[in-house]
């Protein structure tokens, strides 16, 4: 090489050979050469945590994983998140160990923070072992971190027509199948499946991630009649979900199994709702107005979805978990 370009780590750089450095303060650094030649030819290496000025740092092992449920095949990102300066790092995911791997560099990724999918159901500990070069050493387990569900036979389904349909789910599906994904047998015959974000004040095009949660309303176009399966959340602890409403229009979910008067369903916002409008997908249009104090007896119904105008911002609160 005829050129050296040096990081040292602090913020300093030199661009000699064989450089003197002085650190003048405590720490962990990680040192890099790039160098090169008048021919072209360059490398580099990086040498993680090389150097340490003062006393040996705490070295504590710790990890995050995302998502840590779900329904086979799960894949699991995990992203080391050790305290120290780690330079091996050895996993155990549960269902098999990856072996002690060292790497340096930008090499050290997929190793310090590794994908794992799962195929079986069951509860996964994961064990982090990480260690440097300095003989420091610290292992992390999570009991029970990772759980992969059976996947439950759908329960109910959302009746659809022929045409459009203002539809919503009575209560939380289970995590896996709580997308846009459970409208894709549905023949849309071209057209998208959208929702109105009254937050936003827009139109929002739903893709086959986009969460369908309760209280939300979807607008969804059908060339026969269909149902939609749905497999609801069976968590006993759960709380019931409450959304953002806008003064103005906004287009709501009817929560719960059993049809119920406008003026009940609606007690969470009573100070503030003026007007519910739903949507017969039989007859493919829109319902008497109900007007609160007026007709507000009348019925909402599950699986309908509704326009609701407010005369102030509020949360409406579910009607059942």
């Amino acid at each position: 090489p005829t050129m050296w370009a040096w990081d040292f780590g602090d913020g300093s750089t030199d661009m000699v050979a064989s450089p003197t450095h002085t650190y003048l303060k405590d720490g962990v650094y990680t040192v890099t050469l790039r160098s090169s030649n008048q021919y072209g030819g360059s490398d580099s290496e990086v040498k993680q945590a090389y150097i340490v000025v003062g006393s040996t740092p705490a070295f504590m092992a710790d990890f995050t994983a995302s998502p840590t449920s779900g329904t086979a095949p799960l894949t699991v990102k995990f992203t080391d998140k050790t305290v120290g300066g780690p330079t091996m790092w050895a996993w155990d995911f549960g269902d098999g160990v990856i072996p002690m791997q060292t790497c340096s560099g930008d090499g050290c990724n997929n190793i310090a923070n590794p994908t794992h999918t799962y195929t079986r159901n069951g509860a996964y500990t994961v064990t982090l072992t990480a260690s440097n070069q300095y003989g420091n050493s610290d292992t992390e387990c999570k009991t029970n971190y990772i759980n992969v569900l059976d996947v439950p036979p759908a329960v109910d389904s959302i009746p659809i027509s022929a045409g459009w349909n203002f539809v919503s789910v009575p209560k939380k599906l289970v995590p896996g199948m709580d997308t846009a994904a459970i409208f894709g047998k549905i023949d849309v015959d071209g057209h998208s499946i959208f929702q109105y974000d009254s937050v936003r004040g827009q139109w929002v095009t739903l893709t086959q991630t986009s969460q369908i949660k309760p209280l939300d309303a979807v607008w969804l176009y059908s060339k026969k009649v269909d149902t939609v399966p749905l497999t609801f959340d069976t968590d006993p602890l759960q709380i019931p979900p409450t959304r953002e409403l806008k003064r103005g229009w906004n287009a709501i979910g009817f929560t719960g199994f059993e049809s119920l008067e406008a003026k009940f369903t609606l007690l969470s916002v009573q100070d503030k709702w003026i007007n519910c409008l739903g949507f017969s997908r039989e007859l493919q249009k829109y319902n008497e107005m109900i007007i609160k104090g007026r007709n507000d007896d009348t019925k909402m119904n599950p699986y309908n979805g509704y326009w609701l105008f407010m005369s102030d911002d509020g949360v409406i609160a579910a009607i059942s978990a």
